[in-house]
């Protein structure tokens, strides 16, 4: 008896991660999240070791976090990886957050035949790049309310917009 429940309970767990994995794409996010990604502008950071890089880049986890842009990976396009290249190449409207002047980033997609509407180079909003330093949670919050969060909310209305020509 105690094999017959213990089978049945291991059909039932196959069974609910069957259920459950129905509901996933493999990427951790549920379908409906995927379709409503793949709808958003994208970003792209740069992630350098320097304050200025990592406020970028958290600045790009953010904007995916929150749902206003899907944030996609900088390094694969670089290196030519095919997928992230269909990715980059796809037409949707595009951010790209630099730390610095040296705007690495844009010119790893520009090196692709790839120009962003919407480059921001951090430094040229008094963001001081500080070797080996993490931004500060002030830096955060300026750089956020002051430069990122407007430019993508204005990118992102103007594009969801776009896809819905009735409203």
């Amino acid at each position: 008896m105690d094999s017959k429940n213990s089978k049945n309970s291991r059909e039932s767990e196959s069974s609910r991660a069957a259920d459950t994995s129905a509901d996933f794409t493999g990427t951790g996010r549920p379908k409906s999240r995927e379709h409503l990604y793949a709808k958003l502008p994208l970003v792209y950071s740069c992630s350098g070791c320097s304050s200025a890089a990592q406020l970028a880049n958290e600045m790009a986890l953010r904007l995916d976090h929150e749902e206003m842009a899907e944030m996609s990976c900088i390094a694969g396009v670089g290196a030519g990886v095919p997928s992230l290249l269909r990715t980059a190449h796809s037409g949707r409207p595009m951010i790209v957050l630099d730390g610095c002047a040296l705007q690495c980033a844009r010119l790893t997609l520009k090196n692709r035949g790839i120009n962003p509407i919407l480059p921001i180079d951090l430094s040229r909003h008094g963001v001081r790049k500080r070797l080996h330093e993490r931004p500060t949670a002030e830096e955060k919050r300026r750089v956020w309310d002051s430069v990122v969060y407007p430019a993508a909310a204005e990118l992102l209305l103007l594009h969801l917009g776009s896809q819905n020509p009735d409203r």
